[in-house]
């Protein structure tokens, strides 16, 4: 209930368990709102993994910036231009449970696209894509 400033960091382990608190977190009040926020912990809570950018065997890292990259509108409809990826060489669309939800041939080394995913509903997606030697992902909003 507060992204920026509620972490906790920890190592995943090869038993495949990862232990969460359900206790002492921090609450954020919504934009635009007077209320309190209602804590639902400890019966409920969401919460967002991610994975420190390491260089991988391969030579490919990864890495949540997009530098020279650019995505408008973004949030759309769902209509967006990809701008500056002439050397993207793989692009998958993600939903917020990591389903691919959508692919587009990159491989004609275009520097920008444009892609419809106006029939998806509103949400917060993900795009992952290649470019140069580097796997990165950014994040693209549905309104």
């Amino acid at each position: 209930m507060d992204y920026y400033n509620d972490t906790i960091i920890g190592t995943y382990t090869p038993n495949g368990i990862i232990t969460v608190p359900m206790a002492g977190h921090t609450f954020a009040q919504a934009v635009g709102s007077k209320q309190i926020p209602f804590s639902q912990f400890p019966k409920f809570g969401a919460f967002v993994l991610r994975k420190k950018a390491i260089q991988q065997p391969n030579g490919i890292s990864e890495n949540t910036t997009t530098p020279h990259l650019t995505i408008t509108p973004n949030p759309s409809t769902g209509i967006f231009s990809i701008n500056n990826a002439g050397d993207i060489t793989s692009s998958v669309i993600f939903n917020i449970l990591g389903e691919k939800v959508y692919e587009f041939d990159s491989s004609t080394y275009q520097t920008r696209y444009e892609i419809d995913l106006s029939s998806l509903p509103k949400g917060i997606y993900f795009l992952r894509f290649i470019k140069g030697n580097t796997l990165q992902s950014t994040k693209i909003i549905i309104q």
